[in-house]
């Protein structure tokens, strides 16, 4: 553990976390710590507030400080990789951007698109169920769950899964605690699957006049090519456009964003393509542009292809 506790607004850890509703912050360094926080805690029913980079600290509503705020990020160690068997082991304080750095040397990659790569952690994405768009073609952390370390709100330390791809023994526990923004127990570390990095990308970007058309360009879209891996639609005033993602071998992408583009040519609207390193640009600026904390508010609706409709009214 660290010496004294922090007071909430002070720099720690990996940055300064203005918004951390706790009278104190405890670091723990270990699982074991982090046992030991929650064991006392609880005995002296005190509350705690698990936390990584502190990027969904302002999401929901407001709620009074509790006694103790857990900061995670000196849980980041990696327990072990596997490039060949696609399965890797690290604390739930490491950050999404020292997971890329290790698993690119690999050419391998979790597909998902984080904001503030450098301070979000693991542990937190999948504590808060976090999923970017990305999630129309590969899914959710959910699916690459495969095992974690955990402690509960009593303090007993335990685990759940393994290092295997197919794991069928016991209740899915990680499942479980994915998305449940530690109300169930402290993630400490995860297992996870990875999967190999696309060759290449390329994105398609079509200007329309309205939500309205750009929900029935979508459809278009979603219709013409299955094998697309995101697709939004955003509308900021009198802004809409739509943007669809296509990843793999450079081959496939190129006839898909052909295939693409004829369909949204065929209509009134701009037409434009983004190719690799701006594609990839695009899509982050995107995730962090959603990310940050404003007065602004601001609706994201996630549906499957088959039930996109055009709003009505």
């Amino acid at each position: 553990m660290s010496g004294e506790p922090e007071r909430p607004g002070t720099s720690y850890g990996n940055g300064s976390i203005e918004q951390a509703p706790a009278r104190s912050i405890a670091m723990p360094g270990s699982p074991d710590e982090v046992a030991d926080v929650l064991k006392t805690a609880s005995d002296l029913r005190q509350g705690v507030v698990p936390f990584g980079g502190g990027l969904s600290l302002g999401t929901g509503n407001v709620i009074e400080p509790v006694d103790i705020g857990l900061n995670l990020t000196g849980l980041r160690r990696v327990h072990s990789y596997h490039p060949a068997d696609l399965t890797l082991s690290v604390g739930a304080g490491a950050t999404f951007a020292e997971i890329a750095d290790t698993l690119g040397e690999q050419g391998q990659e979790l597909p998902i698109d984080v904001p503030f790569p450098d301070r979000a952690t693991i542990g937190g994405l999948i504590a808060t169920g976090f999923a970017g768009p990305r999630r129309l073609g590969a899914g959710s952390l959910k699916d690459l769950l495969i095992g974690c370390e955990f402690v509960r709100g009593d303090g007993l330390l335990a685990k759940a899964g393994g290092m295997v791809v197919k794991n069928v023994s016991g209740f899915e526990i990680p499942r479980l605690l994915h998305g449940s923004w530690g109300s169930l127990a402290v993630l400490t570390s995860v297992n996870l699957k990875v999967v190999p990095a696309p060759k290449g990308e390329a994105t398609l970007l079509v200007g329309v006049e309205s939500l309205e058309s750009g929900l029935e360009r979508t459809r278009a879209l979603l219709a013409a090519e299955q094998g697309m891996s995101a697709c939004t639609v955003s509308s900021n005033g009198n802004e809409t456009t739509v943007a669809v993602r296509c990843m793999g071998r450079d081959s496939t992408v190129g006839a898909m964003i052909a295939a693409l583009k004829s369909v949204a040519s065929s209509s009134d609207g701009t037409v434009d393509v983004l190719q690799a390193s701006e594609s990839r640009s695009f899509w982050q600026s995107q995730a962090e542009h959603w990310a940050i904390a404003s007065s602004d508010v601001i609706v994201t609706i996630g549906a499957r292809p088959r039930n996109l409709e055009a709003p009505s009214g």
